[in-house]
C-alpha cells in the first residue's frame, strides 16, 4: 500500500544538481535507478522551459544564470544511464 521507492525525489531536485555539476553531453550513472528520475533529469536540462521553471534564466546562447545573476552551466540534454 505503500509507494516502494520511499526515497522518491522529484526530477526538478536532480536537475538542479546536473545543471551545476555536469556539461551537456556528460554521462550520469545511476546505479539504483530507482523511478528514474535522474534519467528524466538529464533529459530536461537540454529544454529551456523545464530549466526556466527552476528559476533560472537561459539567454539566447544557451547559458544559463542562477538567481544572483552569474552564469553556472549550459542548456543542453545530459546523458543518464540507469
Amino acid at each position: 500500500r505503500a509507494h516502494p521507492y520511499h526515497t522518491k525525489v522529484p526530477h526538478k531536485a536532480v536537475m538542479r544538481y546536473l545543471l551545476h555539476y555536469t556539461n551537456p553531453g556528460d554521462i550520469v550513472f545511476d546505479g539504483f535507478g530507482g523511478t528514474g528520475m535522474t534519467g528524466v533529469a538529464a533529459r530536461l536540462c537540454g529544454d529551456p522551459r523545464a530549466v526556466r521553471e527552476l528559476g533560472y534564466t537561459v539567454n539566447n546562447d544557451g547559458s544559463i544564470l542562477d538567481e544572483s545573476g552569474r552564469s553556472f552551466s549550459r542548456i543542453g540534454e545530459r546523458f543518464a544511464i540507469l
